[in-house]
């Protein structure tokens, strides 16, 4: 489970995204860069698709970090059932719906 309680956990947070960014960057500089672009079939991804499909998510989720940071406007609300779950479940990464 997640707990941001202590002051060093959020660092170990962005310390692991970092390690986590490292090895996508080791494992892409493998591929040549006709390989990052080949689709394995023509219903499917390319590896360079699905990264930049990621960078993408991953750029918009750190701009809603930083709205939500800039302020307090909601700090007294009650997070919800499932809003709870993702944060305390790092394995999970869409709550159940009940």
């Amino acid at each position: 489970m997640v707990h941001l309680n202590s002051y060093n956990e959020p660092r170990m947070l962005i310390d692991d995204f970092n390690h986590t960014i490292n090895i996508w960057i080791q494992e892409l500089e493998q591929h040549d860069f006709l390989t990052l672009c080949t689709k394995p079939s023509p219903n499917s991804w390319s590896i360079g698709q699905v990264i930049m499909h990621l960078i993408d998510d991953t750029n918009y989720y750190i701009e809603q970090i930083k709205i939500c940071v800039s302020d307090n406007d909601n700090a007294v609300e009650e997070s919800s059932p499932a809003a709870k779950e993702m944060f305390l479940n790092p394995h999970c990464s869409y709550p159940e719906k009940n």
